[in-house]
């Protein structure tokens, strides 16, 4: 799995040109003690998994309809569980929210 820094994110939406960013913002992962009391890998993931499957979930629904809903995040938690020592592992790990839009096409 790999992660864009925001830095590539800007320039991947500058490149495909169909896009201008409104506004970005840094989301870094809980911290809290109750995250860091969390040993198993499967639990931090599931944690990481459900914070981001409450973020989105409406939009992924109102997209793509709720039935891809629970195998899409028990992926995603999978995947991020499978990756422990360089997305949970790290203290530097982020997740950069963006609102993107549509340029006009003439």
């Amino acid at each position: 799995m790999y992660y864009m820094s925001p830095q590539e994110l800007g320039g991947a939406v500058e490149r495909n040109g169909c896009f201008s960013i409104e506004k970005m913002g840094i989301l870094h992962y809980p911290t809290s003690s109750h995250f860091q009391s969390l040993t198993s890998p499967l639990d931090r993931a599931q944690v990481i998994a459900s914070h981001v499957r409450a973020a989105i979930e409406g939009l992924i629904k109102a997209h793509f309809g709720d039935e891809i809903l629970d195998q899409l995040f028990d992926s995603f938690s999978r995947m991020l569980e499978e990756d422990e020592l360089s997305v949970l592992g790290s203290t530097k790990t982020l997740h950069c929210c963006t609102v993107l839009k549509r340029k006009t096409m003439i």
